[in-house]
């Protein structure tokens, strides 16, 4: 059962602001779920609706809310975590003169569902509707006979969805992969970006935009790799944001909008294989905590498919630990 944690913002001092501000006044931030206070197997989702945002990059994984915390009752954010098969949804909305934000967010093991909405001006600095989650698992590879060798495992992304803005808006999506709580190196062997954009970064994060004007549908896979040692238990996560603001901050009073529909994506799509010095390999198991069969490409079904099975009694997703061969 998920544990829904409904957030108020509180003051703290301003930092890592682009723009000054008047400072409001030093108070404990209060945080909301990351990658690291998630369950394993879990996982969690946030979204956040505000007039008001710093116009951070939104790193995936991390927390969203504690952002927040500068804007005394101005922010609504709604956070929820889960636990091995269960799914959690959270939404938030703000509206504030011409002002007008919406986020929602619905993720479970295997699966993360985003869309944002913002309308709002440039002197209102980055009103904002953001949210983002993802999942953890426990997994070991397994592979007769290669027992404690250094290996690297893929696992491929689904990434589709839409981005918008007019008239100075902007959307931003975001999607990265841990292990054991940190996020992944870029120079693994093995990790493709796909048709993401091009952006400096030595993580395996990746990024789709559009900003001022633009209509930008994505259909797209990333590959994830993993450095791993076979037959050793490791964590490894997908999380993803997504945000919708304004371009920029100045003075003017032009209205903007922007918004970001992923309610279908972002979608594990299977694993895609497992490289034992620099050659790839058959034969190998994927040991999940979770007893999820990662190797598929679609592993555990989304909510409607959920419902249809659960219906029919069927327990195949249970159990404490299996362990699942591809090749």
């Amino acid at each position: 059962m998920s544990n829904t944690l409904r957030l108020r913002t509180l003051p703290r001092w301003l930092t890592h602001l682009p723009l000054a501000l008047p400072l409001l006044g030093a108070a404990t931030a209060q945080a909301g779920p990351s990658q690291s206070t998630t369950p394993v197997p879990g996982g969690f989702v946030s979204a956040c609706a505000s007039p008001i945002s710093s116009g951070t990059s939104w790193t995936p994984g991390l927390d969203l809310t504690a952002h927040f915390n500068t804007w005394p009752g101005r922010a609504t954010c709604d956070s929820s975590t889960f636990a091995d098969l269960a799914s959690a949804s959270v939404s938030a909305s703000q509206t504030s003169g011409s002002t007008a934000n919406q986020a929602a967010a619905d993720a479970g093991l295997g699966y993360v569902h985003l869309s944002a909405n913002n309308q709002g001006r440039y002197s209102d600095q980055f009103p904002i509707g953001i949210a983002g989650g993802g999942w953890r698992d426990t997994v070991t590879v397994q592979l007769d006979g290669h027992e404690g060798q250094s290996a690297v495992w893929t696992f491929a992304i689904a990434v589709d969805g839409h981005l918008l803005a007019a008239d100075g808006g902007a959307a931003k999506a975001m999607l990265n992969a841990y292990k054991n709580g940190q996020e992944l190196n870029k120079n693994v062997a093995g990790h493709d970006r796909g048709n993401s954009d091009l952006f400096t970064t030595d993580r395996q994060r990746v990024a789709w935009a559009v900003s001022r004007d633009g209509d930008r549908a994505i259909d797209d896979r990333i590959i994830f790799a993993v450095p791993v040692t076979i037959g050793q238990a490791f964590d490894f996560g997908v999380y993803a944001t997504l945000a919708a603001s304004t371009a920029a901050f100045s003075g003017s009073g032009q209205l903007t909008t922007a918004s970001g529909d992923f309610m279908h994506s972002f979608r594990y799509a299977g694993s895609w294989g497992l490289s034992v010095g620099g050659e790839q390999v058959t034969g190998y198991g994927l040991d999940a905590a979770s007893g999820v069969n990662w190797l598929l490409a679609s592993p555990v079904p989304e909510p409607s498919t959920a419902m249809l099975l659960a219906l029919g009694g069927a327990g195949l997703w249970f159990g404490s630990r299996r362990r699942f061969v591809g090749g």
